[in-house]
């Protein structure tokens, strides 16, 4: 087989691959990027998704090897499996896309550095099964990947702990240096339900007679409002962070991290006692 060929057909396979990984980097960034929460995730779940990864993993490789044993013989139509699998692997995605979905991913530079290193893995692994394969049957193997998709996306995160880590810690210091500058009233909000609703009522409020900074939507993690003050706090007197929790001593750490002078407890619910 030729290297371009097995080139392009190891970037189509990647490719799909990785896209058909959004959902678990969604739940993943949900789980505020804990392996175990992507795991209770599949569980709770009954292992729906990993029903759907192996009906994607077998349709497309069944289409794939259909063209193989019908046209070994006749060169590149071999291959024409692939694009039946590519639209397969489309479908795939665009149903996902259109579940209702309560908290969407939303796309971070962490997300992008996942993402990448994840494509390249998934590239690394199906050049080199179609290269060591050398034949038209280990092509069509190709159209299985999406079983992988788990592995490699979690060995991915791994991969990457220590270098978000790094960053992470840059961002909350940054953030932190320069509440230490303005030395603001922080008010902290927290609870099971009502926070982002009690944040913006306090932020109207407050804004009569104090210049009030509330971070934006629901950011509530020590990355998400440490973004927020380093992009957008330009010094107001009262800072209101909404703080959110999905594991023991999420709120201790942010408390630590923000020092607030006064807290508001919302409501206190079962929404989060799974975690």
């Amino acid at each position: 087989m030729l290297i371009w060929v097995i080139a392009i057909v190891s970037l189509v396979g990647a490719t799909m691959t990785t896209l058909v990984s959004k959902k678990l980097v969604q739940i993943l960034q949900l789980s505020s990027y804990r392996v175990g929460g992507v795991v209770g995730w599949l569980k709770r779940t009954k292992f729906d998704y990993a029903i759907r990864y192996f009906a994607l993993a077998f349709f497309g490789f069944a289409s794939m090897l259909v063209f193989v044993a019908c046209f070994s013989e006749a060169g590149w139509y071999a291959y024409l499996g692939l694009i039946l699998y590519v639209l397969i692997g489309l479908y795939f995605c665009v149903a996902v896309n259109r579940e209702k979905q309560k908290t969407p991913l939303k796309v971070t530079k962490r997300v992008v550095r996942l993402f990448s290193v994840d494509f390249l893995l998934n590239y690394g692994l199906s050049f080199l099964l179609v290269w060591l394969g050398g034949d038209a049957l280990l092509y069509a193997l190709i159209g299985a990947s999406p079983l992988l998709c788990p592995f490699t996306l979690l060995l991915s995160h791994i991969v990457l702990l220590p270098v978000e880590k790094l960053i992470g810690r840059k961002f909350i210091v940054r953030a932190q240096r320069k509440l230490n500058e303005s030395r603001p009233i922080v008010i902290g909000i927290t609870g099971s339900f009502g926070k982002t609703t009690a944040k913006n009522i306090l932020a109207r409020f407050l804004g009569v007679k104090y210049k009030v900074f509330a971070s934006p939507g629901s950011y509530n993690t020590p990355m998400g409002l440490s973004k927020c003050i380093n992009e957008d706090y330009k010094g107001e007197e009262i800072f209101i962070a909404e703080m959110g929790a999905r594991y023991v001593g999420d709120i201790a750490y942010l408390k630590k991290l923000f020092a607030p002078s006064y807290a508001m407890v919302t409501g206190i619910g079962n929404m989060h006692l799974e975690t």
